[in-house]
């Protein structure tokens, strides 16, 4: 994850930070079984083949192709889980997701609107992952999805959103 404390303005604090849920290495991993240790037999067979002076045709190339995929697969989530990051501040909201195709989405608590958690089954709520959409002033949405502890989320945003609007009003009758 990228450190956001290089990115906070003045007399700003993290609250509360969380990434993307472990579900997201559910697919990965089903491709794992089914490609990836396939491809490992394949590639000892292949092996062996060539040692036993015996080749397989295809067993070589398909064991390598089975690896080579998952592999792909495996990092692809690794880099995804890593790279998102859901930040609550004292001031601002602060979601960033990708690594190569970087989207940062970065609003004042006091410009949103509307904050939702959407979980749709027993699984979402087994699990505490969501998907959170983000509405701020000037019809800005923005809508991230499989959020660890979504729920939780939303209640520090609130939280903070209200703590603001008390020290604004404290403030403003002084």
């Amino acid at each position: 994850m990228r450190p956001v404390q290089t990115n906070l303005i003045a007399d700003e604090t993290v609250i509360y930070r969380t990434g993307l849920h472990w579900i997201v290495f559910f697919m990965p991993v089903l491709i794992l079984l089914f490609f990836g240790l396939p491809g490992i037999l394949f590639l000892i067979a292949g092996i062996s083949g060539l040692i036993t002076k015996q080749p397989e045709t295809g067993l070589l190339e398909a064991g390598l192709f089975g690896l080579l995929w998952t592999g792909i697969v495996l990092a692809r989530a690794i880099l995804r889980k890593k790279a998102a990051q859901f930040v609550v501040t004292n001031k601002r909201v602060i979601f960033t997701t990708g690594m190569i195709q970087l989207h940062t989405f970065v609003v004042p608590l006091h410009q949103i609107e509307s904050v939702s958690v959407y979980q749709n089954g027993f699984v979402f709520l087994l699990f505490r992952y969501g998907a959170v959409t983000v509405k701020a002033t000037g019809g800005t949405v923005e809508h991230f999805v499989r959020v660890s502890r979504a729920p939780e989320l939303r209640q520090h945003i609130l939280e903070q959103m209200t703590s603001m609007a008390k020290n604004s009003k404290t403030a403003a009758n002084c």
